[in-house]
């Protein structure tokens, strides 16, 4: 009994070498009509809520609604993600969505594949409300498999296949969110045997500026020693 009680212990101290074992955060993604987030507007939110099971994190709740962007989707999107302005027009307003979102999050770390991305929109969605945008705490997946495997692709649906994970429809924010919940908690194992904390981290690329970067992210270049925890 005292052995296993150990090796519970072992296994959750290794778990929470990039977040608090009493922490609860939540998996974010967007489908929008466009990339720049003070521009273009939302089509789609999806997000999981994950809290601490015994061994395992544990999807407790989502939230995943299409939002009626206010201005028409091009063909071009509607191609890519399947959504329509058909399928939206009677559908919450960004500003309605974004209300409900933000309540759905509230105190927890965000987990996003290309956290500039999401967090960009959710900061200009917020203004556009008339709210005060937060500065959450979060983790970026593509950062994290960048600093693993800097020299290959970091988009979703080709990372995925390197961690032998299943992305049921690319470009749907359900499908996404579920399959960027499993390679965070893939790539989590990886930093906290390595005890590094990926928290609040980017990579830096001198020829890719990002059009909005989190208040609060600490930029690395991916052949930089990064600092333990």
């Amino acid at each position: 009994m005292i052995v296993l009680f150990y090796i519970i212990y072992r296994y959750k101290k290794r778990r929470g070498a990039t977040m608090s074992k009493k922490d609860a955060y939540v998996v974010l993604d967007f489908e929008t009509t466009g990339l720049n987030p003070i521009e273009e507007r939302i089509t789609q939110i999806a997000a999981i809520k994950v809290t601490n099971s015994f061994f395992k994190r544990k999807k407790v709740e989502k939230f995943e609604t299409l939002v009626n962007p206010g201005k028409e989707i091009s063909e071009f999107i509607s191609n890519m993600t399947g959504i329509t302005d058909e399928m939206v027009k009677d559908k919450p307003s960004e500003s309605e969505a974004i209300v409900q979102l933000i309540n759905f999050i509230g105190d927890s770390t965000i987990v996003a594949q290309n956290a500039p991305f999401d967090l960009g929109f959710l900061y200009h969605a917020a203004l556009r409300a008339k709210l005060v945008p937060k500065a959450y705490n979060f983790f970026c997946t593509r950062a994290m498999t960048a600093i693993i495997f800097p020299n290959i692709s970091h988009s979703l649906v080709d990372i995925v296949d390197l961690f032998d994970i299943t992305l049921k429809k690319a470009h749907d924010a359900l499908s996404d969110a579920e399959a960027t919940f499993e390679l965070f908690e893939k790539t989590s194992l990886i930093y906290s045997n390595m005890k590094i904390n990926m928290k609040n981290k980017l990579v830096f690329h001198p020829d890719k500026v990002s059009i909005y970067t989190p208040e609060n992210s600490i930029l690395i270049k991916p052949k930089t020693k990064i600092d333990k925890k």
